[in-house]
């Protein structure tokens, strides 16, 4: 059973046009090396290398770097897959979770279209399963408390996926209370993290970094179904591991991403 598991977790479909273009690119890389060889051969018996093979040799040389460019980029092309798979597992999740804690629930999902690797899709699952069942339990409210706010009694969960400067940012927000600063301010007094004074001074991005760190919550008890005694401390380790960044922004009222 180990054996299998194994298998298929390194496994994975590829695009039969992909395969034609690997291909193809295989084909140019015997040509080149096969051209090189020849010169090669020229310049082994004392051959002068003349105008005519030196523009060869030239045209070889960008010929191969462009194949290796192609190449890369391929392989690269060849190790993502987009993101509907994961996103069917979180909409199963956001069911489920609003169903056990009663909540009415909008999920709204936005560029599953694009495409990371399969390592890191794998990876970031989890993360983003945490932050999914802690917004649904503490950051949207019930749907009296948002009836009597004048808010939609169906709370809004969402999903982004974006490419900005050679990176692809996830958003994962809620449209609910808001992280109460108050309640993190005295977090962190009581826990003796940093004197009155200085957490008087502290910006509310300065406040969201606590967030973070290992047994830190303000959640006055942990559940089976949101957090279950595990911080957003595990959320940044996971995606310091894959050379990524997590930040917070809440607004009072309106809701945290």
């Amino acid at each position: 059973i180990d054996a299998t598991a194994s298998i298929s977790e390194e496994s994975m479909v590829v695009r039969l046009s992909q395969l034609d273009k690997m291909l193809e690119l295989a084909g140019e890389v015997i040509i080149v090396s096969s051209n090189i060889n020849a010169i090669s051969r020229q310049l082994a018996v004392g051959a002068k290398v003349s105008k005519v093979s030196h523009d060869d040799i030239r045209d070889l040389a960008i010929t191969s770097s462009r194949i290796s460019s192609d190449l890369h980029c391929l392989v690269s092309n060849v190790r993502t897959v987009d993101m509907s798979n994961l996103f069917v597992r979180i909409r199963r999740l956001v069911r489920d979770t609003s169903r056990r804690l009663g909540k009415a629930v909008r999920f709204e999902v936005s560029g599953d279209e694009i495409c990371i690797d399969k390592k890191l899709s794998e990876k970031i699952y989890d993360p983003i399963a945490h932050l999914i069942r802690n917004a649904i339990a503490h950051g949207l409210e019930d749907e009296q408390t948002r009836t009597r706010q004048g808010k939609d009694p169906v709370g809004t969960l969402f999903i982004r996926l974006f490419s900005h400067e050679n990176a692809t940012v996830i958003e994962v927000g809620d449209n609910g209370g808001g992280l109460n600063h108050a309640a993190i301010r005295n977090k962190i007094e009581e826990k003796g993290l940093a004197s009155a004074q200085r957490v008087a001074a502290l910006t509310d991005e300065q406040l969201h970094d606590y967030l973070f760190m290992p047994g830190f919550s303000t959640a006055g008890s942990t559940s089976t179904i949101a957090g279950r005694g595990v911080g957003l401390d595990v959320v940044r380790n996971v995606i310091d591991q894959i050379d990524g960044d997590v930040r917070v922004q809440s607004t009072t009222g309106m809701g945290t991403t």
